[in-house]
């Protein structure tokens, strides 16, 4: 419904119930009309309240789900699953007996990733101001609910994001 088209009609209802003369002067059959229909308006049967408050539960509901999925998109797990491939991580140059990573000009991913792993976790350790979704969710690690999301996780509690997020990129020296 255009709003436009509403705002003009408040604005008729307002003119007629200042000045009953106006509405004297309508065509009875369309008085009428309008009479029923802003009775209708004002005094709704209990029938069309219910679905009224139906329709607003509905669309309230639709707005959050919706809030809380965008903020889940924002996780980093759902950026890499929406990637048509999963481009592995580098080694990491020490590791790998001290070649050269890449002969083509390709920026180092390894060590951005690094800075950006960085970053995340010192501002999710720092920063208590994280990323919280309306509806509860469960932890599929420990089951507790949670509304705080990880920067990266969305299907884990903080705490268990947190150390999941920590062995995800942990190596070890197997040069013996």
């Amino acid at each position: 419904m255009d709003d436009s088209k509403v705002r003009d009609a408040i604005e008729l209802l307002e003119r007629l119930g200042g000045d009953l003369r106006a509405l004297a002067e309508i065509d009875e059959p369309l008085r009428i009309r309008l009479v029923t229909a802003a009775g209708q308006l004002s005094r709704p049967d209990r029938y069309s309240r219910k679905a009224l408050g139906k329709v607003l539960t509905r669309q309230r509901f639709q707005a959050r789900r919706d809030a809380d999925r965008a903020r889940l998109d924002q996780t980093g797990i759902r950026a890499l699953r929406k990637e048509p491939v999963y481009r592995t991580p580098l080694p990491r140059p020490a590791m790998a007996l001290d070649a050269a990573v890449r002969d083509d000009g390709e920026p180092d991913v390894w060590t951005a990733a690094e800075a950006r792993r960085a970053e995340a976790s010192g501002a999710g350790e720092s920063d208590s101001d994280g990323v919280r979704v309306e509806a509860p969710r469960l932890c599929y690690v420990c089951k507790t609910e949670f509304h705080e999301l990880h920067h990266f996780y969305d299907q884990m509690c903080p705490p268990c994001a947190a150390h999941n997020f920590d062995k995800r990129a942990q190596t070890a020296d197997l040069r013996g």
